[in-house]
């Protein structure tokens, strides 16, 4: 009886998720496979654990990141290829579990290199990269909003208008990212006209 009780009590609880199909009960071991993956980007891997147990894609960890958003803000559209081969989508209210849901690219500024904490030496503010651009235009063009819509804490209405302030912070703005600028704009006003 003590040595059940014992054991009751140092088995790791398995972690309940809720999905588009309801809830589901995931194990810690998977948890620490999928994170192993994400922690050495391998994608191989990632795509048999999620062909096997496709309600990872609604895991989203302590500070509720899931994949396809994981993989945005690490800058890598390999992940966030693999999310959408398996169903994932942005911005589907139904995919979160936040008490007020709010849009991926509203987080992604502050975000990005998540979860490293060393993201002011990687990408500082105003200098806007090939990489940065190209997981943008990914993600828009994946379903990403551009228009914030619940959490406008930060001030902004739409992604464009924190893109133009995060680029004018190193007072200069290059040719890509004035060009960078008006894509975003022709996207919000193709959003804004749904």
């Amino acid at each position: 009886m003590v040595i059940g009780v014992i054991v009751i009590m140092v088995m790791p609880y398995p972690e309940i998720i809720r999905t588009n199909d309801g809830e589901v009960k995931i194990s810690q071991s998977l948890i620490k496979d999928y994170n192993r993956c994400l922690q050495n980007k391998d994608i191989q891997s990632l795509n048999t654990l999620l062909d096997k147990h496709p309600e990872m894609l609604y895991y989203y960890d302590v500070n509720r990141v899931m994949l396809i958003d994981y993989g945005m803000y690490n800058l890598n559209i390999e992940i966030m290829q693999c999310a959408f081969r398996h169903g994932a989508t942005f911005d589907n209210p139904l995919s979160y579990d936040h008490l007020i849901f709010y849009n991926s690219l509203d987080s992604f500024f502050d975000r990005i290199d998540y979860p490293k904490q060393d993201k002011e030496i990687l990408h500082h503010p105003g200098v806007t990269n090939d990489e940065i651009i190209h997981t943008v235009k990914f993600a828009i063009e994946h379903g990403a909003k551009l228009n914030y819509h619940n959490n406008t804490d930060n001030g902004y209405q739409n992604f464009y208008e924190e893109a133009a302030e995060w680029v004018k912070r190193d007072d200069f703005v290059t040719v890509q990212e004035t060009e960078w600028l008006n894509y975003l704009f022709q996207e919000l006003q193709e959003e804004t006209k749904k």
